[in-house]
């Protein structure tokens, strides 16, 4: 059975419900398949996982529903290796897989207000140019 898409023309990322009593055996798997470092897991624990794929910089695929704590969303980024990536989570027991694509850049996380980083950086490089020699006229 083919992976859900959401009709994006590269989809180059894997997400799949996984029940979390099996997680710990998944990623092990996911490691051995070499897939670990380019492997996430999205825990609805820690905030809505629809989000979680926004911010990371990928599309939300079409039917995506992810509810109730039992399941944890494990994301692969394997450009090349979707397909391959996709059997595998389905061999390792994900309830659902879906394929989608990046949207942009991962977004960051911003901590207190732009116009505060804003100000920081300015004083930041103000001091930099700053010199003791007096200027020329």
């Amino acid at each position: 059975m083919e992976p859900a898409n959401n009709g994006t023309e590269s989809a180059d990322v894997v997400v799949a419900a996984v029940d979390r009593a099996i997680l710990s055996a998944v990623l092990s798997a996911i490691h051995r398949g070499g897939y670990g470092h380019i492997a996430r897991v999205l825990d609805p624990e820690r905030g809505d996982v629809a989000g979680q794929l926004r911010r990371a910089g990928v599309s939300v695929p079409v039917g995506f529903a992810f509810d109730g704590t039992h399941r944890v969303a494990v994301m692969i980024s394997a450009a090349a290796r979707t397909l391959a990536a996709a059997a595998l989570l389905r061999q390792l027991g994900a309830s659902e897989v879906w394929t989608t694509g990046r949207t942009t850049a991962p977004i960051p996380l911003l901590i207190g207000s732009l116009s505060n980083l804003t100000a920081q950086a300015a004083r930041s490089r103000s001091r930099r140019h700053q010199s003791n020699e007096p200027l020329a006229d």
